[in-house]
């Protein structure tokens, strides 16, 4: 079969359709899941500003989405990716149980903690009171575990943890097991 191009404006419609299908590829192989399909997951810490009782939020969260290995969701485990652990400045000299708080976070009692899914709150809690403290709100609190954190539930009958819009951004971002 030969090919023939008779005139100058079939020579620009056979550049301009060649042109048309190399930008149609480009899109398709640039439009596979990424990290665009993933919902962002952030964990920020709240902490007082000179003893008052005003908290205010750190501008940085204090691990997001990409630093979490897995999460449990029937006991909301959070386990840390190696290079988070890694990254990691523990005070040796701190005891969770003594001080309250996360040594592995470096935050203590009385910081709180809110998660938030795609800048919208989804719920929020403080750190575990040191055994010090007879006072234990009735809100979700975070402690340290092996290679993450144990987010505990004292609510009573309502559960905050268990959200829809937490749970499909744990999905999507393929962090349940």
């Amino acid at each position: 079969m030969t090919f023939y191009i008779k005139r100058k404006s079939d020579i620009l419609k056979f550049y301009l359709n060649i042109i048309i299908v190399l930008l149609v590829l480009m899109f398709m192989v640039g439009c596979t899941k990424t990290d665009v399909d993933k919902s962002t997951i952030e964990f920020y810490i709240l902490e007082r500003e000179n003893h008052e009782e005003l908290f205010i939020k750190r501008d940085v969260p204090v691990f997001t989405d990409r630093d979490i290995k897995k999460y449990n969701w029937e006991t909301h485990e959070i386990t840390f990716t190696d290079e988070f652990n890694q990254g990691l400045n523990i005070d040796q000299s701190k005891d969770s149980l003594i001080d309250g708080g996360s040594v592995l976070l470096d935050v203590y009692y009385p910081s709180k903690f809110e998660i938030y899914v795609d800048d919208i709150k989804i719920y929020g809690g403080v750190f575990k009171p040191g055994v010090y403290i007879s006072y234990c709100p009735d809100v979700a609190v975070i402690s340290d575990i092996e290679n993450g954190i144990l987010i505990d539930s004292r609510y009573g009958n309502i559960d905050m943890r268990d959200n829809d819009i937490l749970y499909k951004a744990l999905e999507k971002n393929d962090l349940l097991k």
